[in-house]
């Protein structure tokens, strides 16, 4: 069930990708070449994001244990 999750979210990342770079390729859009390839980088800078939450959500939560 994992790998077909992973499979698809890969896909659609991928997909979209490949739509993005069509898209600035024929001149149909002109966003920056940062926004074409949000696609790659936004999904890791999620999880990074959550990640960090995360981690000062326990780190808060062990300040208020203490107390």
């Amino acid at each position: 069930m994992k790998d077909e999750i992973a499979a698809g979210v890969l896909g659609l990342v991928g997909l979209t990708q490949i739509a993005f770079i069509g898209l600035k390729a024929f001149g149909v859009v002109q966003w920056s070449w940062i926004w074409v390839l949000s696609p790659v980088w936004l999904p890791a800078f999620l999880f990074i994001a959550i990640v960090f939450l995360c981690l000062v959500g326990m780190g808060i939560g062990a300040i208020f244990k203490k107390s």
